[in-house]
């Protein structure tokens, strides 16, 4: 692309108006889908940090010893990213509780 800007903005408003201004445009699609690469990109530290503040946990290890798997670890394995851009665009790290393990005791 010859003619690249880089966009900055912050907030929910400025967020959805730069989507309707992409939308617009003859290759909007892609630039949709380039915006969204970028934003997991630059959010992406944001979810390590997290993940290690999860493992940072103080803990009494009591799994461990048992020879069970480490709660945080499993917690931290379930910090999820996630980019929306369509309805209410957003960034956001959250706890999928989907890919937490079952834990009821058979």
């Amino acid at each position: 692309m010859a003619n690249t800007r880089i966009l900055r903005g912050e907030g929910l408003g400025e967020l959805e108006a730069l989507r309707r201004d992409l939308l617009q445009q003859a290759d909007g699609r892609q630039r949709t889908l380039m915006l969204r690469r970028e934003l997991r990109d630059a959010a992406r530290p944001m979810l390590l940090k997290v993940r290690s503040s999860i493992l940072g946990t103080r803990s009494k290890g009591q799994n461990a010893r048992r020879g069970r798997p480490s709660l945080r670890a499993e917690i931290a394995k379930a910090a999820t990213l996630e980019v929306r851009t369509v309805r209410h665009p957003s960034v956001s790290v959250f706890i999928n509780p989907r890919k937490m393990p079952d834990f009821k005791k058979a």
